[in-house]
């Protein structure tokens, strides 16, 4: 299952999703808007921009922003650095293994199973629905 740190991340990057091209927001401002506690996600937010995900600027005006446009990032970009996707077995969204008779929700079109837990990541863009909100 994705971990609660995985939902973080997803929040944090569908928030920096928002930002007008080129602008930064702070970790604290972020935890506050997604009910992450501060240090916690700044730490959070540092490995995601590690990985290549973010970029972090210090001083006035700083903080973190997208290193690419939110269309370029599917799940497993997020996901990944945190939870080590690529090494699942079992059904993301809940315990237990996935079949074709438990299908769990997607993005696109409703359904993955776990032979294609893989392609649900890779291939959905995960911050697209952003500009639908």
């Amino acid at each position: 299952m994705i971990s609660k740190t995985g939902i973080h991340a997803l929040a944090a990057l569908t928030k920096l999703a928002t930002l007008t091209n080129g602008d930064y927001a702070g970790a604290s401002d972020i935890a506050d808007d997604i009910g992450a506690p501060r240090n916690y996600l700044g730490k959070l937010l540092k490995t995601l921009a590690s990985n290549g995900l973010l970029v972090s600027q210090k001083g006035f005006n700083g903080g973190f922003r997208l290193a690419k446009d939110a269309d370029d990032i599917s799940l497993f970009d997020v996901i990944e650095p945190i939870d080590k996707v690529s090494r699942w077995g079992n059904c993301f969204m809940r315990s237990g293994s996935c079949s074709e008779e438990s299908l769990a929700p997607s993005i696109a079109d409703g359904r993955s199973s776990g032979k294609n837990t893989l392609d649900f990541f890779t291939k959905r863009p995960s911050l697209i629905w952003h500009r639908r909100r």
